[in-house]
């Protein structure tokens, strides 16, 4: 009964947050119809492009995101310019354009430090973590998730909080360190129960599931996953159902039980495919063609390998894997070159200091002289 009671407070939060979700783009839209402000215009496009767009219709979200760049640029209005380019790097992430992604975020960030936009810095620190959590580069992605942990913490962003609690202990969990990922999970979801902010519960909720199927405990797995579903806001989300529904398919096929696996795959891969999510998509048809396979069922394993291998090659080609390198090259150069900057001044700062205490002594030193 208790647990009947806690998500179905869960199911009406998140109920509320949809609709709170549509009044805030709502509140934007009569803004600007009242003011007709092009900073106004843009803070618009970005609320539906970051809000609404980016897990239902990644076109639509694209678009609006380049729409609220390019005015931001026209304008000179600097914060929009800075949350425009995390926006478009998010898409582009999630599309397989690794390198496209990369080079915007490292073009944001430097813009967000400079004028202080707090959020669009976690922005850029997330989009990082989140980049190289798809490259399999765990200890980077944990670099900045703490990151952004960090800044939400010192900012009070309650609304991003239970997002970056939860992004750190996935890292820790990639990493296979369980204890570390379930500290970082467990503060997630108390956080958001804490706050009454569940907007963002179902994340917590999966990942304890992912514990739970790495320690071997299957229907304790599946039971968190079937959690995480009933929390979406909407049941509208592409991104975690397909998530969800993969993460389904893998604990049936560990349990051997085939058609289930094949039929929440094959969930995954629907709406992996209707946001245009590559990664999704590589990861959900390569379960497919493995459990097509175990049964013997070659056509239908051929069929979704050639999809997986088409957006493993668009996440991992080459040529876009030597592009990656030389941004991560391009960029620590530039920071090295930033700190060297750094130290050099404030190398300077101290020189003249000194020379400032030591003119002060010379000069009370000719005083007492005189």
């Amino acid at each position: 009964m208790k647990k009947l009671l806690v998500f179905t407070v869960l199911f009406l939060a998140c109920r509320s947050f949809a609709a709170a979700q549509k009044n805030k783009v709502d509140s934007f839209q009569k803004a600007y119809n009242k003011n007709k402000q092009d900073t106004t215009l843009v803070q618009l496009l970005q609320e539906k492009s970051g809000k609404v767009f980016l897990t239902t219709n990644a076109d639509s979200g694209m678009l609006t995101a380049r729409q609220s760049l390019a005015l931001s640029r026209k304008i000179h209005y600097e914060s929009g310019e800075a949350r425009g380019l995390t926006l478009i790097s998010a898409y582009l992430s999630r599309a397989g354009d690794l390198p496209g992604s990369l080079k915007l975020t490292f073009e944001a960030l430097p813009k967000a430090i400079k004028i202080n936009d707090v959020r669009a810095i976690m922005g850029c620190y997330n989009s990082l973590g989140l980049t190289y959590t798809t490259l399999k580069d765990y200890q980077k992605a944990l670099d900045n998730f703490y990151k952004f942990k960090t800044i939400a913490e010192k900012t009070h962003s309650n609304d991003l909080i239970t997002v970056a609690y939860n992004n750190t202990g996935r890292a820790y969990i990639e990493l296979n360190k369980l204890d570390s990922g379930y500290y970082y999970i467990k503060k997630a979801y108390d956080f958001s129960l804490e706050t009454k902010m569940t907007n963002n519960i179902g994340y917590p909720i999966r990942s304890f599931g992912i514990i739970e199927f790495k320690k071997g405990h299957i229907q304790r797995a599946i039971d968190f996953y079937n959690k995480s579903i009933k929390s979406i806001p909407g049941g509208n989300n592409h991104y975690l159902l397909s998530e969800d529904y993969r993460r389904m398919a893998e604990a049936y096929q560990r349990e051997n039980k085939i058609d289930s696996s094949i039929y929440y795959g094959k969930l995954a891969f629907e709406q992996a495919k209707a946001n245009k999510l590559t990664e999704l998509v590589m990861l959900a048809t390569k379960l497919l063609s493995d459990v097509y396979k175990a049964q013997n069922n070659y056509t239908e394993a051929y069929n979704y390998q050639q999809v997986m291998i088409a957006a493993q090659n668009s996440l991992f080609r080459q040529q876009k894997t030597l592009q990656i390198h030389n941004l991560n090259f391009e960029e620590e150069q530039r920071r090295d070159a930033f700190e060297a900057a750094k130290v050099s001044d404030q190398t300077r700062v101290r020189f003249y200091a000194l020379l400032g205490v030591i003119a002060v002594f010379a000069l009370i030193a000719g005083i007492l002289l005189f």
